[in-house]
């Protein structure tokens, strides 16, 4: 028994159950609910260590939804670089987030987004808030939070909240004009 989702284990946009929404997780957590975050935070983990994943060959991942393993449950895990110390990386494993704030204002990231469930390159930007606050239980501080959140931090949180409504990152992607720079757009390299 492995304590990460293997690559195999990944829910591909072939399959239908990644455009569900996800439902929300009850407290106390059951085992079976520790057992998927901690193996989704492995994952992560793991795939972003050049060592540790010699052995497993994951594609790297800043985060992971349960939606993405199978698993129709309101939580993911996050693992990005601090915006203050990029030596340092800001952890999150969220269970049943909620949206309070979204900004007008947007930003994305300079080449598109990527994401372990899709395996097929959809180009063009994908435009999001650039400021979020979101509140949930953290896992790992066992504790209920309040996350405000700016630039790539927002862009990641807001990709997986995505996961839990059922949605990919190229449904923001514009048909027509998938390269199209707004004025007052942030784009992040």
């Amino acid at each position: 028994m492995f304590n990460l989702f293997l690559s195999k284990d990944l829910v591909k946009d072939t399959n239908k159950i990644l455009f569900e929404k996800s439902k929300d997780v009850k407290f106390p957590l059951s085992k079976l609910n520790i057992e998927i975050i901690n193996k989704m935070i492995s994952h992560v983990r793991i795939s972003q260590s050049e060592m540790e994943n010699c052995e497993y060959k994951l594609r790297p991942a800043v985060g992971i939804a349960a939606i993405q393993v199978g698993f129709l449950l309101n939580m993911f895990f996050i693992k990005v670089p601090s915006k203050e110390n990029p030596k340092v990386d800001v952890e999150y494993a969220l269970i049943n987030p909620k949206m309070l704030f979204k900004s007008k204002d947007k930003s994305a990231i300079k080449y598109g987004e990527g994401c372990l469930s899709v395996d097929n390159d959809h180009e063009g930007l994908v435009k999001r808030s650039s400021k979020v606050t979101i509140k949930a239980y953290d896992y790992l501080q066992k504790k209920t939070i309040t996350i405000k959140a700016d630039h790539y931090l927002a862009i990641v949180l807001q990709h997986e909240m995505d996961h839990l409504q059922g949605k990919l990152y190229y449904h923001h992607i514009d048909k027509k004009f998938p390269w199209d720079e707004e004025k007052e757009l942030s784009i992040i390299e």
